[in-house]
């Protein structure tokens, strides 16, 4: 049941005694005044489960370096569940315990007491808390959390006591409209975060000056952004293609159709430490079938490369579609500086078909085929 905010001293001959152990609230008892506020414990509970889950997506692209085609997954959302649920599970506790509340209950103002009128034990906090995972969010699992919801929502519409709420009340501390100004703020709020934290995605991980470990990881992340490969090779720290199982075992996983035919060469400049320009050369020698693209790998490795620069920010929404229209040709010559990257290619075949641009088809009535294209790119000086 939940209780209106009214309290009567702790004289009265009515009722027990209780230690003032200089927490917030000063009281032994509540005169019981039954209130029933579904919704608003439903508000305060989205609140909470929204900032777990924000903690698991935070964790998940600033460490795990998660991709966006990643972050969307069933099995990213079945860890989502997981891990938020884990985090409620111990934080919520902790926060009732000393608090008395949590970040939604506040906003919405409604506190948590024990039957004296005193802060929850972090013991019986932690109970609580598995009963409402339990009994009242159904694990979160389809259907049934929805069901358990709604015969939660039957219950407390009813005044009837839930069965986490034995050995605790409610307090309900007001009604003001400002209450909810401030849930439907912090709601934009989390609406506002989650699209920046989409938009920082788009990012390579490492930005700045580069290391050749910090290139290879960049270029990994943008290939799975991408979803370039099958998952069987990546590039080690060293920056080369290793096989999956190889020693070198230092990258993401980033797997390729058929690895030899398609493996870009990687020259590396670096000056006192950074990774100052890199060259990368393809080569196809008297090959008369179809030849798979590098034009995919090539892509990565130059976005890799480029949007390390500081310069480009979250909000440049149109880079990468601009970045490809200008390459997108294997084919072409180019020479274009973007940020602060300098990008120039030198390309010489014969023997295939150019109206493909970004295929290699050879062309059967020719004699001679060959491919080979390098491209450089370069920071420059501001």
């Amino acid at each position: 049941m939940y209780y209106q905010d009214e309290y009567i001293s702790n004289s009265s001959d009515e009722l027990k005694d209780s230690k003032n152990d200089g927490q917030e609230d000063n009281y032994s008892y509540k005169i019981r005044y039954e209130v029933n506020v579904p919704w608003r414990r439903y508000f305060a509970r989205t609140i909470d489960l929204g900032l777990y889950s924000l903690i698991f997506t935070l964790l998940s692209v600033k460490l795990v370096q998660v991709s966006i085609r990643e972050i969307g997954s069933f099995w990213m959302q079945l860890l989502d569940i997981i891990i938020g649920l884990t985090l409620m599970l111990f934080i919520e506790p902790l926060m009732l315990s000393k608090l008395g509340t949590t970040p939604g209950k506040w906003i919405l103002g409604l506190r948590l007491r024990n039957y004296f009128g005193e802060k929850m034990t972090y013991g019986d906090a932690f109970e609580r808390t598995f009963g409402v995972i339990k009994s009242g969010l159904g694990f979160n699992i389809p259907f049934y959390s929805l069901y358990r919801l709604y015969k939660s929502y039957e219950k407390c519409s009813e005044g009837r006591r839930l069965p986490w709420d034995e050995d605790c009340d409610y307090v309900l501390i007001d009604k003001k409209p400002l209450r909810i100004v401030g849930f439907l703020a912090i709601q934009l709020g989390g609406v506002m975060l989650t699209i920046l934290l989409i938009f920082s995605m788009a990012l390579p991980p490492n930005r700045g000056a580069l290391t050749v470990e910090e290139f290879a990881e960049n270029y990994n992340y943008v290939g799975r952004n991408y979803q370039i490969g099958t998952r069987t090779e990546y590039l080690n720290s060293e920056g080369q293609y290793v096989k999956a199982g190889n020693s070198a075992n230092n990258g993401t996983t980033i797997i390729y159709d058929n690895f030899d035919s398609i493996k870009p060469q990687f020259d590396y400049q670096v000056e006192d430490g950074a990774l100052k320009a890199l060259t990368i050369t393809y080569k196809v020698d008297n090959e008369r079938q179809f030849s798979i693209s590098p034009l995919s790998r090539l892509v990565v490795a130059m976005l890799a490369f480029s949007k390390a620069d500081k310069e480009i920010g979250l909000f440049d929404l149109n880079y990468d579609e601009n970045f490809i229209d200008k390459v997108n040709n294997l084919y072409d010559t180019y020479d274009f500086t973007i940020a602060n990257t300098h990008i120039t290619n030198q390309v010489n075949y014969k023997g295939y078909l150019t109206e493909y641009k970004n295929t290699l088809i050879p062309n059967d009535s020719a004699d001679e085929h060959y491919y080979e294209l390098q491209v450089r790119l370069e920071k420059v000086e501001n």
